[in-house]
């Protein structure tokens, strides 16, 4: 469910936008009964923003986002790999652990995932756009900011461009740059003690909780007639893990195709 609010305060030139949602979604695990396993989540979402008009050509819109989650926040598929001391140390004086060899060395124990039930997230950000006449194109600037009580941080920044050549083509390009820490109990090995009696509280396989940068970099190129619009995106992504036991690297292509028709 979701409320939304839109508002001008005073004049056109500047407009508040406020929005509230809430999820509740139930887990279970497929071909299992629910009495043998079953698990809630609910995430509740708020957001303000301010549009502002500075001048005929600079606009200008900041927004915070609070997002609350409480629950059940693993995947019930993912099962985490433990090290002793002992064969982490058999495994350094090898060359090291990773993908191709973790398996030789993990403990013959290996518990589903485990986080924290609660998760509160704040994002700040903020986008800038300017008209420049005299090329017929218009620059956008985002930042965001993101932080969470899990110790996580990110940064995001996203400078677009966009211009109009001969009246009716359209040509852009993007780039973005996003880069976060790992959560205060990420691990890129997680460790139980020489008898493999212990078990980590917190434990994690999700790649989206370690510390990684991801580098995008896309092209736009459109038709315009007189009620339709005709156009095409591509972008390639390329994310790098600073410690992920299961991958170094990831690229992504992203490919769109779009038809407008006004009225």
């Amino acid at each position: 469910g979701s409320l939304s609010l839109t508002s001008e305060l005073g004049t056109s030139d500047s407009v508040l936008a406020a929005s509230y949602a809430f999820t509740g979604d139930t887990i279970s695990r497929s071909g299992s009964p629910r009495d043998a396993f079953r698990a809630n989540l609910f995430t509740h979402t708020a957001t303000v923003g301010l549009t502002q008009v500075i001048t005929s050509r600079l606009v200008l819109r900041g927004v915070y986002t609070f997002t609350g989650q409480w629950g059940y926040m693993e995947k019930v598929y993912r099962y985490v790999p433990l090290f002793t001391p002992g064969a982490l140390d058999a495994a350094q004086a090898a060359g090291g652990v990773g993908f191709d060899n973790f398996d030789q060395y993990r403990s013959a124990l290996r518990p589903p995932e485990e986080v924290p039930d609660r998760r509160l997230r704040h994002a700040f950000a903020i986008r800038g756009l300017y008209y420049f006449p005299s090329i017929h194109a218009s620059l956008r600037v985002d930042y965001q900011l993101y932080l969470d009580d899990w110790d996580m941080r990110a940064h995001t920044i996203e400078p677009a461009l966009r211009a109009v050549v001969r009246r009716r083509w359209e040509v852009g390009g993007w780039a973005r740059v996003y880069r976060q820490n790992g959560a205060s109990f990420w691990r890129r090995t997680y460790t139980t003690d020489a008898n493999e009696s212990q078990v980590p509280q917190y434990r994690t396989a999700d790649r989206d909780l370690s510390p990684y940068t991801a580098l995008t970099l896309g092209a736009r190129l459109g038709y315009r007639g007189e009620r339709w619009r005709v156009y095409g995106e591509a972008s390639a992504v390329e994310t790098l893990y600073d410690d992920f036991l299961y991958r170094d690297t990831l690229t992504a292509m992203v490919f769109q195709l779009g038809f407008e028709v006004r009225r």
